[in-house]
Parts: C-alpha cells; sequence; structure tokens
C-alpha cells in the first residue's frame, strides 16, 4: 500500500511534468513561429522576384494577419509587377480574416489600390469579385507555376431562337452545345472550409481591345460591379459612371464619373461628354430602364465613335412591364402563373403582389390570406397579382447574338438571396430548361445579354417568372463557370462574331458571396 504522503508527491511530480510539458510545447511553438517569421523575412528580401512572390503565396496559406507587418514593409518596397501581383491578389483571398491590426487595414487598403492593375496573360488570378463573388473550391497549395487552363469544348452551331413553345416533332430536338465536366480537382493538402480557388481568368474579349476604353453604366449595381472586373480583367480601361457619387463601382472601375439619372434631361448630354472627354469606344449599360433613353440617342453616342447594342422598343416594354410580359408568354404557350393586374381573378392562392414596373424584390410581397392579400394591393403601384410558385428557383444568364441566335446560357440555382440577389448559387445541366429558355427569348425578340428566372418544381415543371434585359446581379458566378459573357457580349456591341465556344461553362461551380470593405480618405 502507498503511503498518503508519497501518493501526494507522485501527484505533485505528475501535475508538474504536466505542466512541463505544456510550457515546452508552447516554447517549442513559439520558437517554430519566430523561424517561420524570419525565413519568410529572409525570403520577401531576396533578389530574385520568383522567391518573393513564393513567399508570398506560402504565408497566404497561413493567413496574411499574422504576417502582417512584413507584408506590408514588402508592399512599401516592392517594384517588381509579379510580385505586386501576388502580393494582391493573396490579401485579396484573405478577406475572411478579421481586421484586427492597423497593418492588416493598411495591407488591405494598399491591396485594393494594386488589383484592379491588369494580370499578366495566362497566369491565375482573381475569378470573381470580391465583395460581388467568391469561388469556393478547395485549393491545393504548390509552388507558383503555370495554371492548369479550364476544360473548354467546341460546340456546335448556334440554334436560332424560336417563338413557339412546342417542339417540333418532325425536326427533332435542336442541337445544344454540350456540357462535360473537368477532371477532378485534387484534394487539398490543408483542408479548410476557407480555401478557395481562383479560377484562369478568361481570354481577351479581342487582341486588339487591351487598353481600349469602354464605358459602363450603372457602376453602383452588383451587375454594374461584375462587368467592370470582368473587363478589367480583359486588359480594358473601364469608366464606371452612375447617378451615386458613393456608388462602388466608381472606385473599382480605372476611371469614375457621376452622371444625372435616365429621366434627367442632361443624362444623354453628360454621357456624350464623357465618352469624348475618356476616347471611349463601347457602352455597356446594366441598368434596363435606361436603355430606352440610350437606345433613341444611338445616333448621337455613334458620332463620338462610342459603340452600342440595344434590344428593340417591343423586346424592352416587353422585358420591363411584368403584365405585358405574361401576355407575350401566354401567346407564345410558355407557362407562367395565374396572373392578374390589380385584382385576383381566376389566380389562385397563396399570392405573390409585386408592381407592374419594377426591379429586383423592391415592393414585393407574399400573402397567404385575403387579410394578407388586400394589405399589400394598398402599398404596391400598380400591382399585379400571381400564384406563388413552387420548387427551386433558377436563373439562366443567356446570351442572344443580333439575329437572334442562342449563343450561350449558363443555368445556376439561386441557393439563397437577399434583396432579390444571389448570395450562394450553384451552376447546373438541364437541355429542357435552356430549349425552353430560347423560346422564351425568341418570344420577346430579345438580344445581347439577358437573365432569365423561374422555378422547376419537383414534377421537373419550369415556370417562368420574369426576364431582365441586361446582365444579372450573379453574373460573376457564370463567368467563374467559364462563361465569357462580358467578353463576347463586347465582341458583338463592337461587331465582332460572338464566340460559341466562348460560351460553355462548368456545371457543379458554386459561389458564396461575402461583403468586402472600400476605404477612401
Amino acid at each position: 500500500m502507498i503511503h498518503p504522503d508519497l501518493s501526494t508527491l507522485l501527484m505533485l511530480a505528475g501535475a508538474s511534468l504536466a505542466v512541463y510539458g505544456l510550457v515546452w510545447r508552447r516554447l517549442r511553438r513559439s520558437e517554430e513561429k519566430r523561424w517561420v517569421r524570419r525565413s519568410l523575412e529572409i525570403a520577401l528580401n531576396a533578389p530574385d522576384p520568383a522567391v518573393r512572390s513564393s513567399a508570398i503565396a506560402a504565408a497566404g496559406t497561413q493567413g496574411v494577419s499574422a504576417y502582417a507587418e512584413l507584408l506590408l514593409r514588402c508592399a512599401a518596397r516592392e517594384t517588381d509587377p509579379g510580385v505586386i501581383q501576388t502580393l494582391a491578389t493573396t490579401v485579396a483571398h484573405q478577406q475572411w480574416e478579421p481586421m484586427d491590426s492597423p497593418a492588416v487595414v493598411q495591407l488591405r487598403l494598399w491591396a485594393h489600390r494594386h488589383r484592379t492593375e491588369v494580370a499578366p496573360a495566362n497566369t491565375e488570378a482573381e475569378a470573381g469579385p470580391a465583395g460581388e463573388a467568391e469561388v469556393i473550391e478547395p485549393k491545393e497549395v504548390e509552388e507558383p507555376g503555370p495554371v492548369a487552363p479550364i476544360l473548354r469544348l467546341v460546340v456546335g452551331e448556334a440554334r436560332p431562337l424560336r417563338s413557339n413553345a412546342g417542339l417540333d416533332a418532325d425536326a427533332g430536338p435542336p442541337t445544344l452545345p454540350p456540357q462535360v465536366s473537368p477532371p477532378p480537382v485534387p484534394p487539398p493538402r490543408r483542408p479548410s472550409p476557407w480555401a478557395s480557388r481562383s479560377l484562369p481568368v478568361p481570354e481577351r474579349a479581342d487582341g486588339g481591345l487591351r487598353g481600349e476604353t469602354v464605358l459602363v453604366t450603372g457602376a453602383g449595381g452588383p451587375a454594374g460591379v461584375a462587368v467592370i472586373r470582368a473587363l478589367g480583367r480583359h486588359g480594358v480601361t473601364v469608366v464606371g459612371a452612375d447617378a451615386d457619387d458613393l456608388a462602388v463601382g466608381l472606385r473599382l472601375a480605372d476611371e469614375g464619373a457621376v452622371i444625372p439619372v435616365a429621366g434627367d434631361p442632361q443624362f444623354v448630354d453628360e454621357l456624350v461628354d464623357l465618352a469624348k472627354r475618356t476616347g471611349a469606344i463601347a457602352l455597356v449599360c446594366t441598368v434596363a430602364e435606361e436603355m430606352a433613353t440610350l437606345r433613341r440617342a444611338e445616333s448621337r453616342l455613334r458620332e463620338v465613335g462610342l459603340a452600342t447594342w440595344f434590344p428593340s422598343d417591343a423586346a424592352l416594354e416587353a422585358s420591363l412591364d411584368k403584365w405585358r410580359f405574361v401576355q407575350v408568354m401566354h401567346e407564345a404557350g410558355v407557362r407562367v402563373p395565374p396572373t392578374a393586374l390589380g385584382r385576383v381573378d381566376r389566380v389562385p392562392g397563396p399570392w405573390i403582389v409585386k408592381p407592374r414596373f419594377g426591379r429586383g424584390s423592391r415592393d414585393v410581397y407574399t400573402a397567404e390570406d385575403s387579410r394578407d392579400l388586400a394589405w399589400a394591393l394598398q402599398r404596391v403601384d400598380q400591382p399585379i397579382v400571381q400564384t406563388r410558385v413552387g420548387g427551386r428557383e433558377f436563373t439562366v444568364d443567356a446570351l442572344v447574338d443580333r439575329t437572334g441566335r442562342l449563343m450561350g446560357a449558363v443555368p445556376r440555382w439561386r441557393l439563397e438571396t437577399k434583396a432579390g440577389i444571389s448570395t450562394k448559387g450553384r451552376t447546373f445541366t438541364d437541355e429542357a430548361l435552356v430549349h425552353h429558355t430560347a423560346d422564351v427569348l425568341g418570344a420577346l425578340g430579345l438580344t445581347g445579354p439577358a437573365n432569365v428566372q423561374g422555378f422547376i418544381d419537383e414534377a421537373g415543371t419550369i415556370t417562368f417568372i420574369e426576364v431582365n434585359p441586361r446582365f444579372s446581379g450573379g453574373l460573376p458566378l457564370s463567368i467563374a463557370a467559364g462563361a465569357d459573357l462580358v467578353g463576347e457580349y463586347l465582341r458583338g456591341v463592337l461587331g465582332l462574331p460572338i464566340r460559341p465556344e466562348r460560351l460553355v461553362y462548368r456545371p457543379g461551380m458554386t459561389m458564396i458571396r461575402h461583403f468586402e470593405e472600400v476605404f477612401e480618405t
């Protein structure tokens, strides 16, 4: 039997060993951190730019917060463009880290100023706009090297849009671009829920466009920001324009300009003056409500060398007027929800009440019973009432050439939406949906970019809700999946042929959005 005093001594000795072990592990970890920090400091001062870039990439895998001061000193003295680009991109990919020190804040401000620089061709660059979009995939940490391009397939002839909803049994189904999943991505060496993988930047819209200037209106909206960043990755000089002097796109573009709203008599005059001053060669409008005014002013815009491409007046009307949209779809045999204008005749509940003319989810209400319905009808200007559709919500980002051919279509699930904007989404394939999307756009007579929205229920029934004659707020997901919608649209604006092989996309790509701050003094 062990004596009590001896037992006590043994317990104290064991506790001492445990404390010693903890202290030893902490000291060892501290020593390892000092060694890693010292190694990083030496690498960041190496004469070879490749070594400095490798060190920055390695630091990014551990989180920039731990080495923010070292990276900030590197940013202050670095002159090599490749190293600067690596550092700016690395910091941009760590937006999830808290701004817990002045060094981190200063580093992000520095990165924002340098992220607008054009990435070298055939190098890895940011796939989606941070704050607008972040494509999350596992990323394997490797030594810097050439980035494998996304698998792209050459598709067949783009089929013309059809004005009727049914398929011609004699003609057979139209040919659709094949969609093939790429080879699987190797598993990451250090799994992390925050690990992200940037995709290769698409090729430029045209070999001679790098350095040319393009105007983008609606720079404050999600679609405007997506277009500005997509054009920037093509090497195009972007001038963002918006009526709001605090529009974020004015800061993200190479140059920003505040212009009046489309209803202002000076709207066209100031846009023409802006085109003259900047030497812009093309206009990309991301605000549907501006298009009718700009279409009427096309001759003035062409006089100052500004190429444009707008849908017809009839197509714009049928897209922007939700009641007219329903009528056109009924005439074409396309499935839409039961709808009434200002009343509930033959429209079974539950209901959705929304304005006949409106954007996003503004003034859109759900109504479960007659009391809810009466309340909603009093709060919506020119209301339309629709039966609420069940199923999974989708958007199709599409591009139609000037002759009416559907050149590319990227279906994506709207996994989560906030204020009418997709915050989580995933691309998928559905040939029937693409067929019916062509029918919808053909019935409208719409050309150029469009985003088509609707639901698919458990039985596979497709119901269309609305079409917007512009790029969507969720556009970054379609671009990250491989469809160069902005680049090919710019070619179309300039009168160049649209290449359907550049609009093939990768199904199963997921987008998760997060906030990003822009600071200025």
